[in-house]
């Protein structure tokens, strides 16, 4: 099942995998349970545009530095307030596709 990746009328950015809908919050994720805004008023999502969030959403910190070589900002854990473990937050090297074809 491919992801296709979405935005709602909130501006969040998301994904849709299926007929689930998650986006991105606080770091994690959020799938809103009714599809519905506070008010009653359905909420409405779209595919992302080419550039609309850039070419990648980006960390603030990153966009500020203008782009240096990596990003490498070590994450703070704060027990009580951060989600996962201490250990979760360090830099791990990313795997390979498992189709080993470069994506688009």
């Amino acid at each position: 099942m491919k992801p296709q990746w979405i935005v709602n009328d909130l501006g969040e950015l998301g994904v849709k995998i299926g007929e689930r809908f998650f986006f991105l919050y606080k770091g994690d994720n959020i799938e809103y349970e009714t599809g519905k805004h506070d008010d009653g008023s359905p909420m409405l999502y779209r595919i992302v545009g080419k550039r609309e969030f850039g070419e990648t959403c980006q960390p603030l910190d990153r966009f500020r530095a203008r782009w240096p070589d990596r990003y490498q900002e070590p994450l703070v854990y704060t027990p009580g307030l951060s989600y996962g473990e201490p250990g979760d937050g360090d830099w791990k090297p990313l795997p390979a596709s498992p189709s080993g074809d470069p994506q688009p």
